[in-house]
């Protein structure tokens, strides 16, 4: 974490080639368009490239062994954080003050827990919150990037769908394109890096003023609402009170055509009983 601009969880691009060239590390040596699509380059200020240390721990390009198939990836600690706040909420969405009491308490590798959040960090939660009805869905693009901010070095800031194209350095080069920087583009870029190897050579804002972007994206569709409209609840009730209005009315139909065969059977029996009497009598 040395070469850390500044607690921001990103590295200096200068910072991050000069530990390539005089600090002996082979493998800073990722080419500018590789980094770009592979999501782990944070170009928000032109004059000061970074490389986002989540995305570029976790990206593929540190995955070993991989095929065709499968590949042995870098576990996220991210995750294993958002399953600590959906655990202690028992719920995939939650009010903004019920999350912000769990990640100010809420540990990591790199962050004390009992912290205090800054007022810039509870604003962008309730501002998410007001996009979902006042609840914030915990598997969203938008609390993704809140997390980001809120444990830059763990958690990888998440692009927007289709803004990256994650590869493996050689499905990279097979589409003619270069993953590692010539020695003059690294040299280029160290040189304005920091003469003991430190990140402290040029002033960075923290993480949290990076800039931030609005595209929200849900990963899980919402579940769905069970308070209707007030307009379909009046139609509602209105079919059902039609309805029972129909039935009440065929059953009345049905009560009064029993009643008429009743009285029209009556005399008929009474008819029968004479005839069959003065016929027996003339037999007599």
């Amino acid at each position: 974490m040395k070469l850390e601009d500044r607690g921001t969880g990103r590295v200096r691009l200068a910072d991050f080639y000069a530990k390539n060239i005089y600090g002996g590390k082979w493998q800073f040596r990722e080419s500018i368009q590789y980094l770009r699509e592979l999501g782990a380059l944070d170009e928000s200020n032109p004059n000061n490239p970074r490389v986002v240390i989540p995305n570029y721990v976790t990206g593929i390009s540190n995955c070993i062994a991989s095929s065709e198939y499968s590949a042995v990836c870098c576990l996220s600690e991210c995750e294993l954080i958002r399953e600590r706040v959906e655990g202690i909420l028992q719920s995939p969405e939650a009010e903004p003050g019920m999350i912000t009491a769990i990640v100010a308490t809420l540990p990591s590798a790199s962050i004390l827990a009992n912290r205090t959040l800054s007022p810039v960090m509870l604003h962008r939660l309730n501002g998410i919150a007001m996009n979902h009805g006042g609840k914030v869905p915990l598997y969203g693009r938008l609390f993704a990037q809140w997390l980001h901010h809120a444990y830059p070095r763990e958690c990888p800031f998440p692009h927007v769908s289709g803004s990256t194209a994650p590869k493996l350095q050689r499905d990279f080069e097979h589409a003619k394109k270069s993953a590692e920087a010539s020695l003059e583009v690294m040299r280029a870029h160290a040189r304005r890096s920091a003469p003991n190897g430190t990140a402290q050579a040029e002033s960075s804002s923290p993480v949290e003023n990076v800039a931030w972007t609005y595209e929200e994206e849900l990963f899980v569709p919402p579940p769905m609402i069970a308070e209707q409209p007030t307009g379909f609840m009046e139609i509602h009730f209105a079919v059902i009170a039609t309805f029972a209005s129909i039935v009440a009315f065929g059953r009345a139909l049905l009560r009064a055509g029993r009643a008429a065969r009743q009285q029209v059977s009556m005399p008929c029996k009474t008819e029968s009983k004479t005839v069959a009497n003065a016929f027996s009598t003339q037999l007599v």
